[in-house]
């Protein structure tokens, strides 16, 4: 039977195998933790994408389409030699 720090072999293998389990219980958490995260920020990046849409359409509506007239103002272009 080998020895590895003063432990039968078998011993040692079985504290891996136990640590091997205790780290995929730790990555099935984290797998879990970031479907989570994942989902929140799917649910504000549709909220963004709304607001986005919502905005666009408050600013369509400000925006004059048409220029109004101005019957008192002429608006003329002058070239300036230089």
């Amino acid at each position: 039977m080998a020895k590895k720090e003063g432990r039968p072999l078998e011993f040692r293998i079985k504290e891996l195998e136990l640590e091997v389990q205790d780290r995929e219980r730790e990555l099935q958490a984290f797998k879990k933790e970031l479907g989570q995260i994942n989902t929140q920020l799917e649910k504000f990046l549709d909220q963004m994408s709304e607001q986005l849409k919502m905005a666009h359409l408050i600013q369509k509506a400000l925006v004059p389409t048409e220029t109004p007239p101005f019957q008192a103002l002429s608006f003329q272009q002058n070239f300036c030699p230089l």
